[in-house]
């Protein structure tokens, strides 16, 4: 769809429009706003940057004029979806739901820079995640460094709203800690969350899987891939000048995340850490037996719908061979 359509404002309006119909039914509701920002591009014309705004340059960037530049233009991007949010939450207290509306928002990946977004590094899976309860409920004592995973908000909100958790929902309810304000412990705390990517688009096949607990991070490749894929719209970017796209990442990758909270050093197959690598290839190995992981055999295929070549015609399903070409 044509970006101007997504963009944070429009889709605002057309939520706040949805609000004052759901409000005048009186009835439950689920809601879910999805913008466009802050994806790239970052266009001068509705986002307009300045030389000399500051901006915090992430350690697995260069620090390159480009890069900055390209840092300012996600910044904006950033400060016109949190201007429409505000638009939508405005709307949503002055039509009295807020006392009674659990509000998440949520991003679906991490920064959309080299090394982040279509990674499984930290940056690329890190993302927020902030739920605000209706007005009057006690506020939440500070969370303490705990980990969470998208798979845990659905059995959250069935919990706050008092429904039941399906016995084949995944994820942690955090709801307690919600709703009693306790400082951890509340109710059962992850030891770890798994992540994986298959497809970037349909030309990046690149199948990884990974665990991470507190302070550790194990990680498989099942395709020799570049260290830094780049997907087209990074690797258009400032941000990608510079990046060895020739470097290969390795086949099994483990970092110390106390010590090293930007995962620049790989301590697989290290003497001192041979337990841990063990415990946590063991848990991924498991986590993938449960779930039916299908990288276990073998490739994994993607399928898209290929358009209605003519009236009366039905869509067709074409399947697409794994296939890599790095946007250097």
């Amino acid at each position: 769809m044509n970006a101007d359509r997504q963009a944070a404002p429009a889709v605002a309006e057309l939520a706040v429009d949805r609000l004052a119909t759901l409000a005048a039914q009186n009835e439950p509701f689920l809601m879910v706003v999805g913008m466009f920002e802050p994806h790239r591009p970052f266009p001068q014309h509705r986002f307009p940057t300045s030389p000399d705004l500051a901006v915090d340059v992430p350690p697995y960037l260069a620090r390159t004029d480009e890069a900055l530049d390209d840092l300012r233009g996600f910044s904006a991007a950033v400060t016109y979806a949190d201007a429409a949010t505000g638009r939508i939450l405005d709307r949503l207290a002055a039509l009295g739901l807020d006392d009674s509306t659990i509000v998440v928002f949520t991003t679906d990946h991490g920064a959309p820079f080299p090394r982040a977004k279509s990674t499984l590094y930290d940056a690329g899976i890190e993302t927020a995640l902030i739920v605000r309860m209706p007005t009057g409920t006690a506020r939440p004592k500070p969370r303490p460094r705990t980990l969470t995973s998208h798979v845990d908000v659905v059995p959250t909100l069935l919990d706050l709203v008092g429904a039941p958790v399906p016995g084949n929902v995944q994820g942690t309810s955090f709801a307690a800690e919600l709703v009693d304000g306790a400082e951890g412990g509340a109710g059962p705390r992850r030891e770890a969350i798994y992540a994986e990517k298959n497809w970037h688009d349909l030309r990046q096949y690149d199948p990884v899987r990974c665990v991470r607990t507190e302070r550790y991070k194990y990680m498989v490749s099942y395709e020799d891939r570049p260290a830094v894929p780049l997907p087209g719209d990074i690797a258009r970017s400032g941000s990608a000048i510079g990046v060895d796209v020739a470097a290969r990442r390795a086949p099994v990758e483990l970092y110390d995340l106390d010590a090293d909270p930007s995962e620049q050093h790989n301590l697989a197959g290290s003497e001192a850490l041979a337990e841990v690598e063990k415990d946590l290839a063991e848990r991924l190995a498991t986590w993938q037996r449960e779930t039916g992981d299908p990288v276990l055999q073998g490739p994994v295929l993607a399928a898209r719908r290929t358009p209605t070549v003519r009236p009366g015609r039905e869509k067709r399903t074409a399947v697409i061979a794994p296939q890599f070409v790095q946007r250097g």
